[in-house]
């Protein structure tokens, strides 16, 4: 009885490993690049993965963020490599 109840916990445990592995093969993530001289940040480069939504370049950085955010991705990472900034969305 024993073996049978630890062969179903394996299975379930495993079960749960695959689930999380595909959840997590499935995320959304964007990536934008922006420079810019004084206030205003223009997006100069883009990235998107399968199915996130696609951020044109030439267009206002803020207002690619506030698109993003406005779609449910969450804002996982932001760097500033030298000139401009980097930002990392997910969902």
């Amino acid at each position: 009885m024993k073996r049978l109840l630890y062969g179903l916990l394996l299975v379930v445990s495993l079960s749960a490993g695959v689930l999380t592995s595909s959840a997590a093969a499935a995320a959304e993530v964007v990536i934008i690049a922006c420079q810019g001289a004084g206030p205003v940040l223009v997006v100069t480069d883009s990235s998107s993965s399968a199915g996130a939504p696609v951020v044109p370049v030439g267009g206002s950085c803020s207002q690619a963020v506030a698109d993003l955010l406005g779609a449910r991705l969450k804002l996982v990472g932001v760097s500033s490599p030298g000139v401009g900034v980097i930002y990392t969305l997910a969902r």
